[in-house]
């Protein structure tokens, strides 16, 4: 009688811990995004590498998504009761032609809503000096009422690794902007080559 009853206490103890498991497996699907099957607005990112710099520095970009709703954040200090959304980082590395230029789509309304209410947080790039994908990136484009002077070029003009690197963009504009992510838009990144050491931009 008393192994009876433990048996059905241990089956009792491995159902609930089933149902925990299964819980917080429905909890992580609902907090993951959903493709959007029919984007719409598109960030392009155009422009060019010197060859000086293949195989020294390697550009990639990195397009954060977040989620808005309370719903779905989560704890990040207990004591202090901080949250946050949830974060997915996606990461794009060009593919260039003979000569050097690139092209790429960003799909900004890449993913749809959802019940965690997804959406395009920022872009960023990223410069390493080896082919290993990033993590994160140097914020330069976030989401939201469109700034009123986007630089026409965005020139990053570096040496022999990713510290020697420059930012070079037209008078009256800054490198850090917004751009309306209902709308689609072109940028013309560059990395290029700065032959002398003593030539800052």
């Amino acid at each position: 009688m008393k192994y009876r009853s433990l048996i059905k206490g241990m089956i009792k103890v491995l159902l609930l811990s089933c149902a925990a498991v299964a819980l917080m497996a429905c909890a992580s699907n609902r907090h993951e995004p959903q493709l959007n099957p029919y984007p719409k607005h598109f960030l392009t990112i155009k422009g060019y590498i010197a060859p000086e710099l293949k195989g020294r520095i390697y550009l990639s970009f990195v397009q954060s998504y977040i989620t808005t709703a309370d719903a779905c954040f989560h704890v990040t200090n207990s004591w202090a009761g901080s949250e946050e959304g949830s974060i997915k980082n996606d990461i794009y590395r060009p593919e260039l032609d003979k000569q050097g230029h690139y092209q790429l789509h960003i799909a900004i309304d890449k993913y749809l809503p959802g019940v965690c209410k997804w959406v395009a947080w920022n872009l960023g790039y990223s410069l390493t000096s080896s082919p290993k994908e990033p993590s994160s990136g140097e914020g330069f484009i976030d989401y939201g009422n469109s700034a009123d002077s986007i630089p026409r070029f965005y020139n990053l003009v570096c040496k022999d690794n990713p510290s020697d690197c420059r930012i070079k963009i037209p008078k009256g504009t800054y490198s850090s902007f917004t751009i309306n992510p209902n709308n689609s838009y072109t940028i013309n990144l560059n990395l290029l080559y700065r032959k002398n050491n003593a030539n800052h931009p």
